[in-house]
């Protein structure tokens, strides 16, 4: 009986700590989503008031088109319509959003791995907890747990990359 209460409070403890920390985790990372995408907007609307204004930046930059905002602003760097710019001050500030957007991708697709990978764990780890006594009776009680605790360990790696690229200096 106490290999079935193991399993149980095993299990149950995998659910509920892993949920705790997503949730968390992924508070930090919108956070961390929004400070960038402000940095963006802020950088193209200084670089479209640099530029000779307009609108043809705001609109989108506004809308988190940033695939849009890059192409406007790169067609004005090529067509010559650079206001206040040079062709050595544009490289710099386009490579900085560059940046950012690249910085918002990774952080984004490690928040969605790291999902991805907790809510597995978690359903798993309940249907687990279902099958406990048929887990027990059929002798793969151990090789359970060691799957609960491998599947827990790859769930806190994909947190610590979340958390590596949340932070990551630009």
């Amino acid at each position: 009986m106490e290999t079935a209460t193991a399993l149980y409070y095993t299990f149950s403890t995998i659910a509920q700590a892993l949920a705790a920390a997503m949730a968390l985790l992924a508070a930090f990372a919108l956070y961390r989503l929004k400070a960038i995408n402000d940095e963006c907007l802020q950088s193209a609307l200084v670089m479209e008031s640099d530029s000779g204004g307009g609108t043809s930046v705001r609109a989108p930059a506004y809308a988190s088109n940033w695939a849009e905002v890059r192409q406007e602003l790169e067609r004005r760097v090529r067509d010559g319509q650079g206001g206040d710019w040079t062709r050595e001050t544009v490289p710099p500030r386009l490579a900085r959003l560059e940046r950012l957007l690249k910085a918002h991708s990774r952080v984004l697709t490690a928040l969605w791995v790291s999902l991805a990978l907790t809510g597995l764990v978690a359903a798993w780890s309940v249907y687990v907890l279902a099958k406990v006594p048929g887990i027990v009776t059929s002798g793969h009680a151990d090789a359970t747990l060691n799957a609960g605790v491998v599947t827990t360990a790859a769930c806190l790696a994909s947190y610590v990359w979340l958390v590596y690229e949340a932070f990551r200096r630009l």
